[in-house]
């Protein structure tokens, strides 16, 4: 009894654990980590 309330609980919090990180790493943009950004203009202008 113990041991089957024991594996429900890791099936349980490995969906979940699954679940949180596939969302995290579809918000996070790993491919715009790598690259520098190019200066907007308006700073790029001397008066």
């Amino acid at each position: 009894m113990q041991f089957g309330i024991l594996i429900g609980l890791v099936i349980v919090l490995g969906t979940v654990a699954s679940f949180l990180s596939y969302f995290i790493s579809k918000t996070l943009n790993f491919n715009d980590s790598s690259k520098v950004d190019e200066v907007p203009d308006k700073y790029t202008h001397t008066s």
